[in-house]
This record gives structure tokens, sequence and C-alpha cells, in this order.
């Protein structure tokens, strides 16, 4: 995901860490007071300008550390059996820096933004992969209400990139909630910066 962020940012001045309060046609004002000037502004994250039209999502990311990996390869494991797991995977399998040598990176999603019932998550993963999961080490759990913008079946799609002259929007909050969602309307989104500056 990383690699993605990086070929983005070729060739820009990139600031980190520099909080935005408002955005605006061809503006942009920083929390330090600081204000941008430019011909386009592109914003590519819900809360400024909008958003989901449905509301959020919510997950709990867990995360252990295992002896060895309960799926070898780089699988992502989806649960259709009902339980507290929704999918897991195993990082360390794709990137081995993710774990330290000899030890594998398991990683599971269970759905809501709840404090999800370590017990009965590894009552699951033990039916999956039996008595090695006893070796396994909780290591931390995240909370993230807003892990994914909800989109009810039929809901519509591709809302419009262009908010004002020089103001546009993209996200996956404004196409559809995936990775594909978030770059397809980024590219709708520069397509139409690109046109409107010809």
């Amino acid at each position: 995901m990383g690699a993605i962020a990086d070929q983005l940012a070729e060739g820009l001045d990139i600031r980190r860490g520099t909080g935005v309060a408002t955005v605006g046609p061809r503006a942009v004002s920083l929390e330090s007071g600081e204000q941008l000037r430019a011909d386009a502004v592109v914003v590519a994250t819900a809360g400024l300008v909008d958003e989901p039209l449905h509301g959020w999502n919510g997950v709990a990311c867990v995360y252990y550390d295992a002896p060895q990996s309960p799926v070898p390869g780089a699988w992502l494991v989806l649960n259709g059996e009902g339980g507290p797991v929704n999918n897991l995977c195993v990082p360390s399998e794709v990137a081995s820096g993710y774990a330290p040598p000899g030890r594998s990176l398991v990683s599971l999603t269970i759905l809501g933004a709840g404090d999800p019932d370590l017990g009965e998550v590894e009552r699951q993963l033990g039916s999956w992969f039996g008595r090695a999961v006893a070796d396994w080490r909780h290591l931390r759990t995240y909370r993230l209400p807003r892990a994914l913008p909800a989109w009810p079946v039929g809901a519509a799609t591709e809302q419009p990139v262009r908010l004002a002259a020089g103001l546009y929007a993209c996200g996956d909050h404004r196409e559809h909630p995936s990775l594909n969602g978030a770059l397809a309307s980024g590219r709708r989104a520069a397509s139409a910066v690109l046109a409107d500056a010809s």
C-alpha cells in the first residue's frame, strides 16, 4: 500500500503532519493559519467537504504472534460459516519483515468497532487450526469505527468530482468502498482537473 502513495508523491512537495482546517475553490487553510492557493484543490478524504452518504462500517483488527503460519502462502481466508472472525491473513507470508525470524504475524478482522471477545475469537481459531492456536500470543487489537464507508446494495455510485470551479473531491466514499473505488475516483478527479486546465 505504501508503494502506491510513494508513486503518487514522486516529484511533489509533500507536507506531512500538517492539519487542514478548511478547503475551498483554489484555496486551502492549514490549522497553523497558513493559507495556500492553487489552480485546483483535490480533496481525497472524507470529512472536509463531505461524508459517506450511508455512514461508516467499523471493524476490529486483531493481531497474533504465532510460531508458524496457520496458512502458508499469500492467502486471504474468508469465513463463510459465521462466528466472530470475518477474515484472516498472515502478512509475514507476503513480507517476511513483518515478523521476527521464525515467527508469523497473523491478522484477523472482526466486523463492528466494539471490543471483540478474544475467548470466542480464539475458540473459533482453534476449531480451524487446532491446538497450535494455544501457542499464539495476542499482540494488539485496533478498533476502527470508520474503517470503510457503508454501501447498501443498490446504492448509487460515481458522485460528481467537481464541487465548484477549482475544487474537486474523490475517494472510495464517493465511488464504492474499496481500493479499486478509491483509485477509480482519483482517476476521475485527475481527468476533470486536466480537462478544466486545458
